[in-house]
């Protein structure tokens, strides 16, 4: 008998923005009046991971975080003072870009 054991937050994130064509990732959608989400797969020697920007109209980054799935909170590096908050802006950005 096989289970599938549940994915962690980290794993199913990143399995969702995998999923998405890389052209939509890097148009984003809208984060707010004047800002947007993308997202760009960061493939390097490290593992698999993305990072996730909010950017101002004229590119400028407001805010972003690296989900990499090697890591045991799922951020290996963000603008953000702590990894929960991080994630939970990863979390934000996943969705809009998924529904948008």
């Amino acid at each position: 008998m096989f289970w599938r054991e549940s994915e962690s937050e980290p794993v199913r994130l990143y399995r969702v923005l995998r999923g998405m064509a890389q052209e939509k990732l890097s148009q984003g959608v809208a984060a707010g009046a004047d800002s947007r989400y993308v997202a760009f797969s960061r493939g390097c020697g490290g593992g698999p991971s993305f990072v996730v920007r909010e950017e101002e109209g004229g590119g400028n980054c407001r805010a972003y975080a690296i989900l990499a799935t090697y890591e045991s909170s799922g951020v290996e590096e963000s603008s953000f003072p702590s990894p929960d908050e991080a994630l939970a802006f990863i979390t934000r950005a996943v969705e809009a870009l998924r529904r948008g």
